[in-house]
């Protein structure tokens, strides 16, 4: 694959064959674990009314909590990642959504549950347009639509997976079954994303630029004060 430099000129993809197959499967999985998070929630639905006694409106707010979190957590998931790169903030969502999914878990309350669907779903957020990116820049030209598609098939497969989750566990466990499972399932992925999945290749020539700038920069600097007939004076005025 090949990317524009800011100068217009084209670059090869420093991806390997190998770096690209490991960044398509870890957003696959990743991707399946954003539509485990986002069904886990609809198919723990009947017990959870059960146990806390509420009102169809009110589960309502629990089921759309998540969705609610998705808008802000893309705007500022992308954003940031301009900043920081994509593996950072999808280590960070990936982080989050555990800590959120198991606290949904532990929620002695309702209040408590809108709250943790609210940062699952900011976490998820955070985590699709990063997934998106990294799975275009890792394909050739002709296949990014193929590779996008193929990641997002991710999210419904993941639905389903809770769906069986919540099956295979009824009748033994409560509902807070599913979400113990959503959430250690997410922080058993951050092994191999920080270990395996290459940093984007935009971020990576950004970066690398701001680099060679600042050494540029450095050197200009060590230039004006230390060349030659100017030691003397620089450090006789410090």
């Amino acid at each position: 694959m090949t990317i524009d430099a800011p100068d217009g000129e084209r670059l090869q993809d420093p991806l390997r064959s190998g770096e690209v197959t490991g960044t398509v499967i870890i957003c696959f999985i990743i991707a399946l674990m954003e539509g485990f998070g986002l069904q886990s929630v609809g198919v723990a639905a009947h017990r959870i009314i059960s146990e806390y006694h509420l009102s169809p409106s009110a589960m309502g707010w629990v089921a759309s909590a998540s969705t609610i979190g998705l808008l802000p957590g893309a705007i500022f998931g992308g954003r940031i990642a301009d900043f920081i790169g994509r593996k950072r903030v999808l280590l960070l969502a990936l982080v989050l959504c555990g800590i959120s999914t198991l606290g949904t878990a532990r929620s002695q309350d309702y209040q408590a549950l809108l709250l943790f669907r609210f940062f699952t779903g900011l976490a998820l957020g955070a985590a699709l347009p990063n997934l998106i990116a990294l799975s275009a820049e890792a394909a050739k030209p002709g296949s990014r639509s193929r590779f996008i598609a193929m990641m997002y098939c991710g999210v419904p497969a993941g639905g389903a997976i809770a769906s069986f989750v919540s099956i295979l566990g009824g009748g033994v466990f409560d509902w807070r079954w599913i979400f113990y499972v959503g959430g250690l399932l997410t922080w058993a992925i951050i092994p191999f994303l920080i270990f395996f999945l290459p940093e984007s290749v935009q971020f990576r020539m950004k970066a690398s630029a701001v680099r060679d700038q600042q050494i540029a920069v450095k050197a200009s600097i060590a230039d004006v004060l230390f060349h030659r007939e100017r030691r003397l004076p620089t450090m006789l005025l410090w």
